[in-house]
């Protein structure tokens, strides 16, 4: 959480920033925890309203993965917007929804968080029913 509010846009330069949210699920549970984020890095393409990552969030991903004995992976992402209280655009659910039909795993959630200038919202999409809900607290 401290990292999504470090990046928040909160002048009229700030630029978006997003990162990957990696975790793990309890086993025999259905309770997901977010062990780390990726943060900003100097390949991503940022602007006042989107960004893109670079690739090399997989690569952190990906040693993750390894270093976890295979329990840790990419369980959704993060970014900022520059509103009080933040709202998915378009883009926003489009990509998100892609990231859902794109998933290996079809059981199980991804995460979807933004943080805005006063607040940080986010969003459960369903592996199985492709559909998002927002979540009452973060």
């Amino acid at each position: 959480m401290a990292c999504l509010l470090k990046h928040r846009q909160l002048e009229p330069s700030s630029l978006e920033a997003g990162g990957l949210l990696i975790g793990r699920q309890i086993a025999g549970t259905e309770h997901i925890v977010i062990d780390s984020n990726t943060v900003p890095i100097a390949d991503d393409r940022r602007h006042r309203r989107s960004f893109r990552l670079h690739t090399g969030h997989n690569e952190f991903a990906k040693v993750k993965y390894v270093q976890s004995s295979q329990t840790q992976v990419v369980r959704g992402n993060w970014h900022t917007h520059a509103e009080g209280l933040p709202s998915p655009s378009l883009s926003d659910r489009k990509y998100w929804r892609r990231c859902l039909s794109a998933h290996a795993e079809k059981e199980g959630s991804l995460f979807f968080v933004i943080a805005g200038t006063e607040s940080v919202v986010c969003w459960e999409g369903d592996l199985k029913s492709k559909k998002l809900r927002k979540m009452e607290k973060l």
